[in-house]
């Protein structure tokens, strides 16, 4: 189990390329369309964890990509936390397991008309710009709110990663993320 105080983990937006990323369409072209192809590949089961993945050369003649656009590609898929790339060694499918983070967030400010329905729709929002996360919850309260965030990922520190982001995304106006505080550890309903 992960806990404490919420790090300053990354500046992150629900705008931010490299997570609008992850809603590439495979018929497109360049490195997110091999992203995409890969990442579907992953999550259906035809790669399995501990597979290597075709080498760059190779997987460029498949898609008729150069390398660098292959190398952009492969990089994507770690930071969705699919694979594992070290250079000079083979990129590996990583295993994924069932995670989830729950982020208490104080409230900064009055409650806001709406807000439940706000907060849920930018929370979903931001989920849904990233394929391993399974569901989103968000209840409110008079002094604090809290956000579960079930994920599908390798290790519990990505887990919370993943749940802080569509946090800093659904959190804003009226909410002190800065003294959030987060409960990661395995999906014990899942697995």
């Amino acid at each position: 189990m992960l806990s404490g105080e919420m790090p300053d983990l990354y500046d992150w937006s629900p705008g931010r390329t490299e997570w609008e990323d992850l809603l590439v369409d495979p018929s497109q072209h360049g490195y997110r369309q091999v992203a995409a192809t890969l990442r579907n590949e992953i999550l259906s089961g035809r790669l399995q964890p501990g597979d290597k993945l075709e080498s760059q050369p190779d997987l460029a003649r498949r898609f008729d990509l150069d390398v660098t656009g292959i190398s952009r590609a492969a990089a994507l898929l770690a930071q969705w936390g699919l694979v594992r790339v070290e250079k000079g060694r083979p990129t590996i499918v990583l295993a994924l397991r069932p995670y989830s983070a729950v982020i208490t967030v104080p409230r900064a400010g009055q409650r806001q008309a709406g807000e439940d329905q706000n907060l849920g729709d930018a929370a979903r929002l931001a989920a849904g710009t990233n394929p391993s996360i399974r569901d989103v919850t968000i209840v409110t309260g008079t002094a604090e709110a809290q956000l579960r965030v079930a994920v599908d990922c390798p290790d519990v520190g990505r887990a919370a990663v993943f749940a802080f982001q569509v946090a800093q995304a659904a959190f804003r106006d009226g909410w002190d993320l800065a003294s959030a505080r987060i409960e990661a550890g395995p999906d014990t309903g899942r697995e």
